[in-house]
């Protein structure tokens, strides 16, 4: 007979043992609430825009006297209130654009337009002056045309000192506004001082002659009945003052119509010289090779040498003589229309049969693309050649023009662009990869876990779970769906990406190819609707909604052993449980030998990884420090639990330390590949001052611990600062690495860039050295650890990836003026290397008290062995191109000797800056 009250007691203590808490699996969901507030010191650039206030109040007030259109003071005034937005939002970089392209510059331009017209007022008052009979006042005028003439000469070298110091700009205005005065008391001068009879009588019949070639030619001067009869009744006026003995009034008179006739012929040679230009630089940009060249270059040379004589002719007031010139240079210009307008018709032509075999793959397939692109530009093609045929040769010109530019690459890239941007839609351009390989590692453990408790189902099931795995695997179904989903997006986010960076048509090609593929995916899985639909939210209330099935179906599994328990318990309680007690002591072994086990194994993982990482010097590392203490405390922690008894707590344990032992391995292995590199053997470098009174560049090249270092910096500034930042740039970047040797590249970066920056700001404005100030630099470096290089680029300097069959490609992209007007689309990559603002950079080290580290600042590429990383200042990039760059490098015996070479043909061609050149080969 079975004691029923110790049958009792035993089912109550198993009740106990097995009930325990069933929790719901890590969803692996974290939370970050980190976000960096940047402070801004905006000082400098406020006394900037003072500055410029200043200056365009004392303009405004001013205009009518400087012959300044209001149109010119709204545009600068816009700019002003432009970069004072930008600056009260944050963007200090922004803010500072906007006034140097946008203020600085065109008012720059604006002053030498008013200088230029004072010069030619002061020219024409100097021959005025000649006919006062007065030797006292003729004296007085002589001795303040020297002063004008002392005031404009200062004035040129102001407003070119005003690129570095603004206030320049302040006082040339405060002596252009001098110089107005005194011409304008000059002038008086002039009108009140008594003139010989004979000088003005030479005068009215100067201007009789001038008028009647006026009559002459008034169809080609365009000039009305009006306008002649005005002039001709105050020629007139002048003889009949003259006849009366009014020499004074008569000579105010008569310099006043002689100042209207040259007006009216210089509005003619104006037009004329504007056609001129236009005409020669779409020869120079199209026509250059063609059949035709020579012909449109001597008609084109014959027009401005007769612009020339007509101009020379007009400041002499040879009237008749300057028309002559001008309608021989009319004539010349008229020859250049026909062969003109078929030489840009037949580029057009061209340009229409090019684009259709550079995107021929690609527009026929993506008929979207093709409509908005080919069919458009065929039009206006053959409106020009109509236009042609008619010999309405302007209309050809302009036409041609228009299909010329509508078929560059950069405006074909943009259509294009716009067209992707579309098809992306609002939510394809949200995708964070991070999150989405968090979402998939999840999606794997999730899965994992629905696996296991398949395989943990137990053979008799009292209580069923499998509606819970039913719903589970449905959920995973959909995650799965979502993720495919999720990475197309992402797919074709960084097509997108890799279009806007695109350099050629098949880069272009490629992308848009990549981006059709993920959206026919995304319209495949999304049942047609096009635009992408799932959402990481989606993802992860699905991923809990499994975890949560999964949770249920290993509760119903826990409830089924204790009611298998009990059963067994019952059967023991009549059969004997002595077995039962065997059984139980086995497996316990079992579970105390496995967990012995992962201890040891854990054990011994870090005392091999303390000796290999002692042996690579990385124990002072702090990156390593951490990743080492957190291995540590996983081995205690694991320790700890197997002596009190708890020998689930180490097999967890093992498999997070297993995990963090994995991903600190692979960031081991390249850092050893590179610390055992002789680096002597593969680096070459060379700094050349080049025809500068000193240089301002700065390179480094040495190998930190399982890191090669390469970087070049061109400082800029008053005298020796230049030098002195870009040496300091390179110092903050050498020792960043020195402490953070095993950190990522990227962060490394990162740090040594705000650093650089601050440090470099901090010096250009310490009161106790204002020979340092406003000084910056530029820096283009690169980490190579392993098989992969990480470059860094702040400025206009470069590095190039050259591989062994001969292809060279930028790996930085510069911040400069001419690199935005080359993304516009506004000049081509030749054009701006002779640009005149060609070194103007739009964001350098130490300008700004803060610095924006753009997306494409920093980028990590593959290198393969035999590849080059070249890094330069633009002393090299401005001279060479990129090809005559990468064959070079190939064709030299040594890195040395390529290095050699590479300076000399730089200096050869023409550089004007310190050149320097840092070549790697992997």
């Amino acid at each position: 007979m079975v004691n029923l009250r110790r049958v009792v007691s035993i089912f109550l203590l198993i009740i106990m043992v097995l009930s325990v808490p069933v929790t719901a699996a890590d969803t692996g969901q974290t939370t970050q609430d980190s976000t960096p507030q940047a402070s801004s010191d905006v000082e400098k650039l406020n006394d900037d825009i003072n500055i410029a206030s200043q200056i365009l109040k004392t303009l405004n007030e001013n205009k009518t006297a400087l012959n300044v259109s209001v149109k010119e003071i709204q545009k600068l005034n816009q700019s002003i209130t432009t970069a004072r937005e930008q600056l009260n939002s944050g963007d200090l970089e922004s803010a500072n654009a906007t006034l140097i392209n946008y203020f600085w510059n065109p008012l720059k331009e604006l002053m030498n337009n008013i200088t230029k017209d004072l010069n030619k007022e002061y020219t024409q008052l100097s021959k005025d002056a000649k006919a006062c009979s007065d030797k006292k006042v003729s004296k007085g005028i002589q001795s303040d045309l020297n002063e004008v003439k002392s005031l404009l000469d200062q004035i040129d070298k102001l407003i070119s000192e005003g690129n570095n110091d603004h206030s320049k700009f302040s006082d040339a205005l405060s002596k252009l506004l001098e110089v107005r005065w005194k011409l304008d008391k000059i002038k008086g001068d002039i009108e009140k001082c008594p003139a010989a009879s004979n000088e003005v009588e030479k005068k009215i019949t100067s201007a009789e002659s001038a008028l009647q070639a006026i009559k002459e030619n008034r169809k080609f001067l365009d000039v009305d009945n009006k306008t002649l009869s005005s002039i001709e009744g105050n020629i007139t006026f002048a003889r009949k003052l003259l006849n009366a003995g009014n020499v004074s009034q008569a000579n105010t008179t008569i310099n006043e119509v002689m100042s209207r006739i040259r007006e009216i012929v210089s509005g003619k040679l104006n037009a004329l010289q504007a056609d001129y230009n236009t005409y020669n630089g779409y020869i120079t940009k199209y026509c250059t090779g063609t059949t035709g060249q020579k012909t449109l270059e001597n008609d084109l040379k014959t027009a401005n040498q007769q612009l020339d004589r007509a101009k020379e002719s007009l400041s002499q007031n040879k009237i008749a003589e300057a028309i002559s010139y001008a309608k021989s240079a009319f004539n010349a210009l008229e020859n250049v229309k026909n062969p003109l307008a078929e030489c840009l018709v037949g580029k057009a032509d061209e340009e229409i049969r090019q684009l259709k075999r550079d995107y021929g793959k690609l527009l026929p397939k993506y008929s979207d693309y093709y409509n908005t692109i080919i069919p458009p530009l065929e039009s206006k093609l053959k409106n020009a050649k109509t236009a042609l045929s008619k010999e309405n040769y302007d209309n050809a010109i302009s036409l041609a023009v228009e299909v010329i530019e509508g078929g560059k690459f950069n405006a074909i890239k943009e259509i294009i662009l716009e067209h992707m941007k579309k098809k992306l839609g609002a939510n394809g351009t949200n995708v964070d990869e991070k999150k989405l390989k968090e979402l998939e590692k999840r999606y794997e453990q999730v899965q994992k876990r629905l696996e296991k408790a398949r395989k943990n189902k137990p053979a008799i099931s009292i209580i069923s779970a499998d509606d819970k795995l039913r719903e589970a695997e449905e959920k995973l179904n959909q995650v799965n769906a979502s993720l495919i989903v999720l990475n197309m997006q992402l797919k074709a986010q960084k097509a997108y990406l890799k279009a806007q960076n695109a350099q050629d048509a098949n880069g272009l090609i490629a992308a848009v190819n990549e981006f059709e593929s993920a959206i026919s995916v995304i319209s495949k899985e999304t049942g047609g609707q096009g635009q992408p639909t799932a959402s990481v939210a989606q993802v992860e209330s699905l991923l809990n909604d499994a975890s949560k099935s999964i949770d249920d179906a290993e509760s119903r599994y826990t409830w089924n052993k204790v009611l298998l328990a009990v059963i067994a318990l019952l059967l023991l309680a009549g059969l004997g449980y002595g077995g039962y007690i065997g059984y139980t002591k086995y497996q316990d072994k079992k579970r105390v030998d496995r967990a012995r086990e992962a201890v040891e194994i854990m054990e011994d993982i870090i005392e091999r990884l303390q000796k290999e990482l002692e042996s690579l010097n990385l124990l002072t590392d702090e990156g390593v420090t951490r990743k080492l203490s957190e291995m540590r405390r996983l081995v205690s922690e694991a320790r700890a639990a197997f002596e009190r008894g708890d020998y689930r707590r180490p097999l967890t344990l093992k498999e997070k330390f297993l995990s963090e032992y994995e991903v600190l391995n692979l960031r081991i292995a390249p850092y050893k590949q590179t610390l055992n590199v002789d680096i002597t053997k593969h680096v070459a470098a060379k700094s050349y001052i080049g025809r500068r009174q000193n240089n301002e560049d700065a390179y480094i090249v040495e190998k930190v611990g399982g890191n090669i270092l390469l970087a070049v910096a061109d400082g800029m500034g008053g005298h020796l600062a230049g030098e002195v930042a870009s040496k300091k740039a390179t110092e903050i970047l050498k020792e960043t690495l020195k402490h953070n040797k095993f950190a990522d590249p990227e962060e490394v970066f990162r740090e040594a860039i705000k650093r650089a920056n601050e440090v470099i700001y901090q010096m250009g404005h310490d009161p106790a050295h204002p020979e340092w100030y406003n000084m910056g630099t530029t820096l283009t470096a690169a980490i190579v650890r392993g098989n992969t290089a990480t470059v860094a680029n702040i400025g206009d300097s470069r590095t190039y990836l050259i591989r062994p069959d001969g292809s060279i490609k930028r790996i930085t992209k510069d911040h400069s003026l001419v690199q935005e007007l080359i993304d516009k689309g506004e000049i081509t990559p030749e054009e701006a290397r002779k640009h005149p603002q060609k070194n103007v950079i739009t964001k350098a080290l130490g300008i700004s008290q803060t610095i924006t580290i753009g997306r494409n600042d920093i980028k990590k590429v593959g290198i393969q062995k035999g590849d080059y990383l070249l890094l330069c200042s633009d002393g090299l990039s401005d001279a060479l191109p990129d090809s005559e760059i990468a064959r070079t490098v190939l064709a030299a015996p040594s890195l040395e000797e390529a290095v050699k070479i590479l300076v000399e043909k730089a200096y050869g061609y023409g550089s004007d800056d310190n050149i320097t050149v840092v070549l790697y080969r992997h």
